[in-house]
């Protein structure tokens, strides 16, 4: 029977409590494997990894590194296919056909596709007239953002998670991944990935769970959590109220990337922003740091 434990600081490990949940399929219900659920300390530990890593070896990445790095990362994935193929289609009930032409080449091909933009991406500069009429040239500098929370969705796990991952990494950020709890497969594969590549522990971090009460809830409202990102559906905690506006509405003034399924608008925090943005301004601004105001950008109407 498979297993399925956090990847926290380049390592396998099981929950502290011992608390575990099934991994069934969607197509026979029969078992696949359990699945370790994270507690605080799990997060606490995941999120502590991911700080400490932006000043580590991680942080000291040219921009030209980062992106030999993960173009090394989507070539192990594409090296690993059949093994990633398995996974996708035991969790999500896929055919094969359709999840070798869509999940996994697309999941791969997310790395390589953000690093490449994030490379050609030009710096902004604008010039500025001073009282002594010499003018100015003001050079905007961009800087990671820190540790990004991930939240991903059952329906397309390897894709969707590395359309968030890429671009996070891409520009020096850290991660903490929380996968939907009926698909933990390809997310834990890839931790064995990056090990594989030689990505600095802490960069990558998985943890499993569920929402309220559970990792999802615990990593969205982390104190030292820089932006979150999330795709998915909502569960609610109590009359009028579900998991996103409780989390999000309290995170501290965070940037937020949302992907907001099967929700009402009212669901959204008072004062949020809907922009539609052409991609490369969805992969510039929610993982990079800037004195500007937080908005939510992206997000579904």
């Amino acid at each position: 029977m498979k297993e399925f434990k956090h990847f926290i600081n380049g390592e396998f490990i099981p929950s502290a409590s011992g608390t575990t949940f099934e991994n069934r399929s969607p197509v026979d219900n029969s078992l696949i494997g359990m699945v370790h659920e994270a507690g605080k300390q799990e997060v606490d530990a995941a999120v502590a990894a991911a700080k400490q890593a932006l000043t580590g070896e991680w942080g000291k990445y040219t921009q030209a590194q980062r992106i030999a790095l993960l173009n090394k990362v989507a070539d192990r994935i594409n090296e690993r296919f059949d093994e990633f193929l398995v996974a996708e289609c035991l969790d999500t009930g896929k055919p094969k056909k359709m999840a070798s032409h869509i999940d996994i080449p697309r999941g791969a091909a997310n790395f390589k596709a953000f690093s490449e933009t994030l490379a050609n991406h030009p710096t902004e500069s604008f010039r500025l007239d001073t009282p002594d009429g010499t003018g100015a040239i003001n050079i905007g500098q961009r800087t990671p953002k820190g540790v990004i929370a991930v939240i991903s969705p059952w329906n397309l796990p390897l894709l969707l998670m590395t359309w968030k991952v890429g671009p996070a990494l891409a520009c020096g950020n850290t991660v903490v991944v929380k996968p939907s709890e009926e698909t933990p497969a390809t997310t834990t594969l890839l931790g064995e990935v990056m090990n594989e590549c030689g990505v600095p522990a802490g960069v990558f971090n998985v943890v499993h769970g569920f929402g309220p009460d559970s990792a999802g809830a615990f990593l969205t409202a982390h104190k030292d959590v820089d932006a979150i990102t999330f795709t998915g559906g909502m569960r609610r905690q109590k009359p009028g109220h579900c998991f996103c506006r409780l989390r999000f509405g309290k995170s501290g003034g965070r940037h937020h990337a949302l992907g907001l399924c099967q929700l009402w608008p009212g669901v959204l925090g008072y004062g949020a922003r809907l922009r539609r943005t052409p991609a490369i301004r969805c992969l510039s601004r929610p993982y990079e740091r800037r004195s500007r105001q937080a908005q939510i950008r992206g997000a579904r109407r």
